[in-house]
């Protein structure tokens, strides 16, 4: 095996390798994650539509559940999408203490 610095020659490669491992890997694992809408943009509708799509397409896959992890200034979004929160938690992050949800939507009554 042979371990190297990574370059942009490689991202073809590597895009390919990430698509096939979420997508072999985490068939039944449903995650949004990193959902931002540019703070111009913001209260526009446009993080809905976004979600709108996303839990479409996890209905078109036979998903049950969509989870996520969630900030503070985020988690209003999600509940009124009809996220439930499971656990808060605190992620730590260049030595400072965030306060997140775990937070899920049954998709399926």
């Amino acid at each position: 095996m042979i371990i190297r610095k990574g370059n942009t020659a490689d991202l073809a490669d590597m895009k390919l390798l990430f698509a096939e491992t979420i997508t072999d890997v985490c068939k039944e694992d449903y995650n949004i994650d990193l959902l931002f809408v540019h703070k111009d943009y913001q209260h526009q509708g446009i993080a809905k539509a976004l979600y709108t799509q996303i839990e479409q397409e996890a209905l078109q896959q036979e998903a049950s559940i969509l989870n996520a992890d969630v900030s503070k200034t985020a988690k209003p979004f999600f509940e009124k999408m009809g996220f439930k929160v499971n656990a808060e938690q605190t992620v730590h992050l260049k030595g400072v203490d965030l306060i997140n949800y775990k937070m899920s939507k049954n998709l399926i009554t």
